[in-house]
């Protein structure tokens, strides 16, 4: 028997920082919020059903957007094939709702939440896939070409993206070390492991190395680092939790995106002063941890160790020489856990 295809589709504002939903008012999954799409019909080709099924539930032409096929998945049982498009909008349109409404959603809700969202858990893994697709843009910023600040080309020294405020690069780089000095914006990504206790909960937290360049033997997040240029937050996630921790993350399906905020100080460390400015994205690891099994950096991590989150909470506000986690980011991961 011949499958049928549907398709949805993910539409990402022009900033990349909200996802286009529509509010279903049928069944199945009444109620709910679910990515735009609908049938192929027979005959059609898929690209073409996708931009048809786009601009018929939301207004948006192929003029304001490209579409570019992510993934697929085949329901044996059901006998169906379902084809998932993503894209980037080219600019701020008038969005027009056929028969559900519409509605921009930020990248900070919880799109596991079965409560809330459509396909069963399924919208968080596609949304964190559509996270790392590489969408060509349609500027000059996106040829891959790596230019330092000044517009020379790079040195071998460690290159950052530069960003905007929001965490999108500007298309410069700009070195390691220059960054910290003249406190130029650029990205982080920072990884909490977090585990139930009783009725509260606990962060894996790693002892910095006495010879880091800033906060040394102090317990921080439980994984962070600089996001090199050209790579996206969820690749330098998974790849620090590997290299300092020794933990193998499927970027896809184990990582939660919660948020993200801004870290902004001047301080001195071993007689120099270290300005940061960045733009830090904050993922949730809930897998079990055996922390007695984990294989630390041994020039970045000393120790890791569990610590109750009200602990660390108040530690960070008391400034006990503890901890140096970002209250901020703190304030996101405990955000998070009341809600599920």
């Amino acid at each position: 028997m011949e499958f049928k295809h549907f398709n949805c589709i993910v539409v990402f504002n022009k900033t990349k920082d909200s996802i286009l939903f529509c509010k279903r008012k049928k069944d199945p999954y009444r109620g709910l919020y679910n990515f735009v799409g609908g049938k192929v019909e027979a005959g059609e080709s898929s690209e073409k059903a996708a931009y048809r099924e786009l601009q018929e539930e939301t207004g948006i032409s192929p003029k304001d957007i490209d579409l570019y096929r992510l993934m697929d998945f085949t329901y044996y049982n059901q006998q169906f094939i379902l084809e998932i498009y993503v894209g980037v909008l080219e600019k701020d349109i008038e969005l027009q709702e056929e028969t559900n409404p519409l509605e921009w959603l930020s990248l900070y809700h919880d799109f596991t939440d079965r409560t809330r969202f459509a396909g069963d858990q399924n919208i968080g893994h596609i949304i964190n896939v559509a996270l790392m697709y590489p969408i060509p843009e349609k500027t000059d910023l996106n040829d891959r070409k790596l230019t330092g600040i000044d517009g020379s080309s790079t040195t071998n020294e460690e290159q950052f993206d530069i960003t905007d405020e929001r965490g999108f690069p500007t298309g410069k780089t700009v070195s390691r070390s220059k960054a910290h000095d003249e406190g130029i914006l650029h990205r982080t990504a920072h990884s909490w492991i977090v585990r139930k206790n009783g009725d509260s909960y606990q962060v894996l937290l790693q002892k910095r190395s006495a010879d880091k360049d800033s906060f040394p033997s102090m317990y921080d997040t439980s994984s962070a680092g600089h996001i090199p240029a050209g790579d996206t937050p969820l690749e330098t996630a998974a790849r620090e939790l590997k290299e300092e921790l020794g933990i193998e993350v499927q970027q896809d399906c184990e990582f939660k995106l919660i948020g993200k905020f801004r870290i902004k100080y001047e301080k001195e460390f071993h007689g120099k002063m270290f300005r940061d400015n960045e733009v830090a994205f904050v993922y949730i690891y809930d897998e079990p941890v055996d922390e007695t099994k984990l294989v630390l950096q041994e020039s970045e991590v000393e120790n890791v160790k569990w610590f109750d989150i009200d602990e660390v909470y108040e530690g960070c506000v008391h400034r006990n020489g503890t901890f140096c986690v970002p209250l901020d980011g703190l304030k996101l991961v405990m955000e998070y856990l009341k809600r599920i």
